[in-house]
């Protein structure tokens, strides 16, 4: 097991597919395969369960994940402090949009990141409220925008926004009646 493949094994959880993690990694998808076979060789143990829409990760997986991220953070960390470089936001962030919620604020989203922490990487993911919240258990995502979340263990939830939904109807309507 190297860095490499750690890195690479991070990439492809976190976009949750072999071939976007390849395009993004700038190397074709074989080799990228390859290199995840080699590590759940290494290790004995499958880490993603594959599907047409993507990979999954299995309970090994998420296990490694965690510890990936924290052996990478603390690699990228020692580098930066051996070469005396100034320390800058790096890494990656991962965010759940629902589709809609995604058009309105993804793009000014992106920018801002951009601004802010220039070296670092934002990775936007769409998806519906359910499989946002399967995707933060599985820690694929880092945070997320959700309607209507159910409490989770290990996860804190903000509110941001309260709608209020309202019937609208013509005064002579029946059905304004039966609402009041």
């Amino acid at each position: 097991m190297d860095i490499r493949e750690l890195r690479s094994f991070i990439h492809v959880a976190r976009l949750g597919s072999v071939n976007r993690a390849a395009m993004h990694l700038n190397i074709a998808q074989p080799a990228l395969s390859r290199q995840l076979q080699k590590l759940e060789e290494t290790l004995g143990v499958r880490l993603f369960t594959r599907s047409g829409r993507g990979v999954d990760l299995t309970e090994a997986g998420a296990l490694l994940l965690g510890q990936a991220e924290q052996l990478i953070n603390q690699f990228d960390a020692t580098a930066e402090l051996v070469s005396g470089r100034v320390h800058r936001a790096q890494g990656h962030v991962t965010v759940g949009l629902p589709p809609t919620c995604g058009l309105l604020i993804g793009p000014e989203l992106s920018r801002r990141f951009r601004e802010q922490w220039p070296n670092a990487t934002l990775i936007l993911r769409e998806g519906i409220s359910p499989s946002l919240e399967e995707c933060l258990v599985d820690r694929r995502i880092d945070i997320a925008v959700m309607h209507n979340p159910l409490p989770m263990a290990g996860v804190e939830i903000e509110p941001l926004l309260h709608e209020h939904m309202v019937l609208v109807s013509p005064p002579d309507a029946s059905i304004a009646a039966r609402a009041a």
